[in-house]
């Protein structure tokens, strides 16, 4: 089994191969933002819901309301994308493996044929599910999509 990072993904796929993207948490980022209301300013309340959802549905272990987010109060942030990257940033910032146990959700619900994944990332965040579930990465030409002009 092995696993190649790209920076965008292949156009086709064989049966055993699959894409596994770098999780940014967009479903429940979705769902909380009834109650973040219309105001594009993230609150402590706001990002303890998000990463309520998050860590309820990946590692409920790790619990929000013991994370300092003083520094993320009153960030300003332009729709669920750039909310999804200061959501990333605690994240990070916590050393929390939330990234890893995303990616190695998807790679225990692969079909049993695929032994190829590409890992669309900009970076190697997420990467050490691959290493724990068996996975050697392949050094090889970056999978990239053609655009026709």
């Amino acid at each position: 089994m092995e696993y190649i990072r790209v920076d965008e993904a292949p156009e086709t796929l064989k049966d055993n191969e699959m894409v596994v993207t770098k999780p940014e948490f967009l479903e429940e980022i979705a769902a909380t933002r009834a109650r973040r209301g219309i105001k594009s300013v993230v609150t402590i309340r706001n990002l303890r819901d998000t990463l309520m959802l998050i860590t309820d549905k990946y590692d409920n272990t790790i619990n929000p309301y013991r994370l300092n987010l003083q520094n993320y109060n009153n960030l300003v942030y332009d729709g669920d994308k750039e909310y999804s990257k200061i959501v990333l940033k605690v994240i990070k910032d916590n050393d929390l493996t939330l990234l890893d146990k995303a990616v190695e959700k998807q790679l225990l619900t692969r079909k049993p044929v695929v032994d190829t994944v590409y890992y669309v990332s900009d970076d190697l965040d997420g990467s050490t599910a691959f290493i724990s579930l068996g996975f050697n990465m392949k050094v090889g030409k970056k999978a990239s999509k053609k655009t026709v002009k």
